[in-house]
């Protein structure tokens, strides 16, 4: 009889302890893609663009990382860079919350948990060449025997990069939808599209073009390009290869 009426309590510890080992489990996975994404964003600060394209790029990483999770907790995200002693810092907070087994009657409200991470670049890649062009293929194409050379620099198309013949070589490649060819080193793809830093600036086009202007049609041939430090020029992208 005593068996028979502890049956009942036994059942609801059992589930009560399937309930939070299951919440364990997604904590531990969400610290995961938390630690994960803030690395993501700690790359995008290692390369001169603003902080909005480091946090975009965070943000798609939890959001791709949430979509490919099968059943996962509801998830709020609070991305931010922020300054520790002169550096910039990623930091990634995500808030996760579980239905409880009983109706969200214990505990009330059902589970919520906190994952919180931080990091920060290691290093600094001067952007040297950007292609703002979207509409357009070939957006960054080098044919024949053509080189680009930016050995200490990012190169970065808004849409893709061709190389037909050619090559490109530099400290980092990125496009945001494909990049193919030889380059150096392996290029990275679906990087987040770069404003034009100089789209903003007034040029008056009604001035009178000088006598004999400067002619420069380069074809083919090698193109050193060096980093441009300007104030617009010098926020950085990365990207997760």
């Amino acid at each position: 009889m005593m068996f028979a009426l502890g049956l009942p309590a036994i059942g609801l510890i059992s589930i009560g302890a399937v309930d939070l080992s299951n919440v364990q489990s997604s904590r531990v996975r969400l610290q995961d893609i938390s630690d994960a994404a803030a690395l993501a964003g700690a790359n995008e600060l290692g390369l001169a663009i603003d902080d909005k394209a480091a946090i975009a790029r965070a943000e798609s990483f939890v959001r791709a990382h949430i979509a490919d999770w099968r059943s996962p907790p509801e998830v709020q995200m609070s991305i931010t860079v922020v300054e520790r002693e002169g550096r910039r810092v990623m930091e990634v907070i995500l808030d996760g919350h579980n239905d409880s087994f009983f109706g969200n009657l214990l505990p009330p409200g059902g589970w919520n948990y906190k994952v919180k991470s931080q990091a920060v670049a290691v290093g600094m890649t001067p952007l040297c060449v950007l292609v703002t062009g979207t509409s357009k293929s070939k957006a960054l194409n080098v044919k024949d025997q053509g080189t680009l050379q930016a050995p200490a620099c990012l190169v970065h198309s808004n849409r893709d990069i061709l190389v037909e013949g050619g090559s490109i070589a530099a400290s980092m490649v990125q496009a945001v939808t494909s990049a193919r060819g030889v380059i150096s080193p392996k290029p990275g793809t679906g990087a987040a599209l770069i404003e034009d830093p100089f789209a903003s600036m007034v040029i008056d086009d009604n001035q009178a073009c000088p006598a004999s202007p400067p002619k420069e049609d380069v074809k083919t041939g090698a193109i050193a390009s060096h980093p441009v430090f300007t104030a617009a020029a010098t926020r950085w992208q990365a990207m997760r290869f």
